[in-house]
């Protein structure tokens, strides 16, 4: 066998182990980077969009009927701060504010136990199965991905759900969201001491009209 073949067939069999060894990658990649679940894309939340929830207050009894609302919105750099506002019999009584950053979205109440959902944090894509993200006192687990819940009559399907748990000098917050794809929120638990109050509710959906 002359050199140059010799040459020839190594080059050969190393480009082969190459594209090889790069395929074998790249199926690993995409394994590995394979998300599934809720995009950010699959979570409604715009100007005009709005949600009613009934919310139930379990230490001090009763319901009310609460409306939150989109109302404006500005892009800082490469985030977009959403203003909303929260009511009830035409009374608003919260303008929370939601900063969608990369992809997530941030729920920044005034006052935490004066708010409907306090101090929400979503990160997507979220998973179906448990994931651990962001600073040590703040872990949102998934906890349960493509259920179904009946929440007053209505029957909603391939919900996830996500649990959240803060906990800060006066300020502690145990939470469980079930979100629908292209709905939003559709049920939440919330469990809040703040300060020397306690709030303890739950807020599920009765409509929703979006744009």
């Amino acid at each position: 066998m002359s050199k140059h073949k010799y040459h020839l067939i190594v080059l050969s069999v190393f480009l082969l182990l190459l594209v090889c060894s790069c395929h074998k990658q790249l199926n690993t990649l995409s394994a590995n980077t394979k998300t599934s679940g809720f995009p950010i894309g699959s979570f409604p939340f715009d100007v005009g969009d709005k949600w009613t929830y009934q919310v139930n207050y379990e230490i001090y009894g009763g319901t009310d009927t609460v409306v939150f609302t989109v109302t404006g919105k500005s892009v800082i750099g490469n985030d977009t701060l959403y203003t909303t506002q929260t009511s009830s019999g035409g009374k608003v009584w919260d303008s929370t504010i939601v900063i969608k950053k990369d992809n997530s979205l941030s729920y920044i109440p005034a006052v935490p136990i004066n708010s409907l959902f306090d101090s929400l944090w979503l990160v997507f894509p979220i998973s179906d199965t448990p994931v651990f993200y962001g600073i040590p006192s703040d872990t949102p687990i998934c906890v349960g991905a493509n259920i179904s819940m009946t929440v007053l009559g209505t029957n909603y399907t391939n919900l996830t759900e996500i649990k959240e748990l803060k906990s800060y000098p006066n300020y502690s917050y145990n939470n469980l969201v079930t979100i629908c794809p292209n709905i939003g929120i559709v049920n939440e638990y919330i469990n809040t001491y703040y300060g020397n109050e306690t709030k303890t509710e739950k807020i599920s959906l009765i409509s929703y009209e979006l744009h």
